[in-house]
């Protein structure tokens, strides 16, 4: 059982650790600062992997059983459901936070490229496709264009 606490407690740090990433994480799109924003991209990264780990060693000690469940049979029940509680509760502030700073990155997305329409009507038209390489038919154009 100590074992199964000690997960869960490493989870919960995970959890408040991935918070406080995400925190940063809307501080850096807010300032608009690119390299910090990739910093905690791949924190959040690392965190969630060290979740998915950590998510396999409860299910492996659980064999099955809610923590709930395993709780009702337990010594441990108090600490057990406080910890349980403390997830839910970090869990829903990590996903609404990831969700605010979806939303976010969007806008910002959606103003540089109004941004971009204003400065360079004609950038839409690019003669480059998604993967870097020249569209036929604008390929066709600047050779018209240039002869």
């Amino acid at each position: 059982m100590e074992q199964l606490l000690n997960v869960l407690k490493q989870q919960q740090q995970a959890l408040t650790d991935l918070i406080n990433v995400a925190l940063k994480e809307r501080e850096a799109i807010l300032t608009r600062d690119k390299e910090q924003t990739i910093a905690a991209l791949k924190q959040k990264e690392n965190l969630q992997q060290k979740l998915s780990s950590l998510d396999k060693e409860i299910h492996n000690f659980s064999a099955g059983k809610t923590l709930q469940e395993i709780a009702a049979t337990s010594k441990d029940e108090e600490t057990l459901l406080e910890l349980r509680q403390s997830l839910k509760t970090l869990l829903r502030e990590a996903q609404s936070l990831n969700t605010t700073n979806m939303v976010l990155l969007k806008n910002e997305l959606a103003y540089l490229g109004q941004i971009r329409e204003i400065i360079s009507p004609d950038a839409a038209n690019t003669p480059y496709n998604a993967s870097g390489a020249i569209n036929k038919q604008q390929a066709e154009l600047m050779i018209s264009t240039r002869a």
